[in-house]
């Protein structure tokens, strides 16, 4: 955790980047919030995801990262929720990539990949614009591009309205 810490003082990208985090369980345990307790980093979360997703390291690496962090996340809030809000631009922008990505996965593994993406606690999507507007863009994003992957996201999404509903 020093040595990270050093790295992103000094602004050494190669060596942030390595020492990031590479699994959801590392990432908490560095960034998360267990109970109620902040690990080391929770309050430089912020700084060091940007720092990490704005570097010059080759975008597949990073991507590789996010996507085997993603891979076994859950939802929570702050730095797995910025984390989210981050992949989601980069699979906005960067779709064939994360495919290429998630092509090596278990299913459990994209299954679950997806229902991080997708899920957000107390929502109702029925009924929330921005929440349909963003599961809307993923979609369409991947599905003209692989309609299995499309499939599999239209019915993570299908499988949280259920429970969302059930929850109300």
């Amino acid at each position: 955790i020093s040595l990270l810490k050093e790295a992103f003082r000094n602004k050494d990208e190669e060596t942030f980047f390595n020492l990031f985090p590479h699994s959801y369980a590392k990432f908490i345990a560095y960034y998360g919030y267990v109970e109620n307790q902040p690990m080391p980093l929770y309050h430089e979360a912020f700084e060091h995801i940007k720092f990490l997703t704005s570097s010059k390291i080759c975008k597949q690496k990073l991507l590789e990262k996010m996507v085997n962090i993603a891979k076994d996340a859950k939802w929570e809030a702050d730095a797995p929720n910025f984390l989210r809000k981050v992949l989601t631009s980069f699979i906005l922008e960067y779709p064939e990539t994360i495919l290429f990505l998630l092509n090596d996965k278990e299913a459990e593994e994209i299954q679950n990949f997806w229902y991080f993406m997708l899920y957000y606690p107390s929502l109702n999507p029925e009924n929330d614009d921005q929440y349909t507007y963003m599961y809307e863009q993923i979609y369409r994003c991947v599905n003209e591009r692989n309609k299995a992957m499309g499939q599999i996201i239209k019915d993570v999404y299908h499988k949280i309205v259920v429970e969302s509903k059930c929850d109300s």
